[in-house]
């Protein structure tokens, strides 16, 4: 065989190698499945400890960012369309309804998750790092998946749950799910070391899991 072809075959091999490796590392950042029932996923809102996600509530799709965006006026951004508002109201009611405790409700910066997070839970605070992470260059979208990973790690109080309103693309950096559709929950727990995806729960369904409670 001739050298030149040895050293192709090589770097192909070596390729694959690093691809499989890569693989491997990412697949071990993905947290544990313990998808349950309806019934067994309010109990285990109301028993607490977890950390739920959402991304913000249904949006005017005619209105764009801003580039760069200007977080002190909503007007340069997307904002939540009177479904999203009617989303996130219906949230907020079933969280009462069901008895379930928030102790802490982070949000990104952008009007859309801090007006989703107002009107489902009252108080909110803001975090500049749960900005969309999309807009981001590549090194920068991934330390805020990693400021995400460690917020989603984070204990809540003993029988109360986190709540973080944020984005798609940073969950999908955090621990490779992206949320859909708009107003998506996902429900985490952390748990001998380990992040559980406990489920999801889609807008619509919120509404429903208050009246079989």
């Amino acid at each position: 065989m001739k050298l030149i072809q040895r050293i192709t075959l090589f770097a192909f091999a070596s390729a694959i190698l690093m691809f499989a490796l890569g693989g491997a590392a990412h697949a071990q950042d993905k947290p544990g499945t313990q998808q349950v029932e309806p019934g067994a996923l309010v109990e285990a809102l109301k028993s607490g400890g977890n950390v739920i996600y959402f991304r913000h509530a249904a949006t005017d799709q005619a209105q764009q960012d801003s580039s760069p965006v200007d977080f002190k006026s909503c007007a340069t951004q997307r904002n939540l369309s009177d479904k999203g508002k009617e989303q996130a109201s219906t949230i907020g009611k079933t969280f009462g309804l069901l008895g379930v405790k928030v102790s802490k409700v982070y949000a990104s910066p952008y009007c859309r998750a801090v007006d989703t997070a107002k009107l489902a839970f009252g108080e909110v605070t803001v975090v500049p790092d749960l900005e969309f992470a999309i807009a981001k260059s590549e090194a920068e979208a991934k330390r805020l998946g990693r400021v995400l990973r460690k917020m989603l790690e984070n204990q809540p109080p003993k029988g109360t749950n986190t709540v973080i309103v944020a984005h798609s693309a940073n969950l999908k950096e955090a621990i490779d799910i992206f949320p859909q559709p708009e107003g998506v929950a996902h429900i985490f727990r952390y748990q001998d070391g380990r992040l559980t995806h406990v489920g999801r729960v889609p807008p619509e369904q919120w509404a429903a899991l208050a009246k079989n409670k």
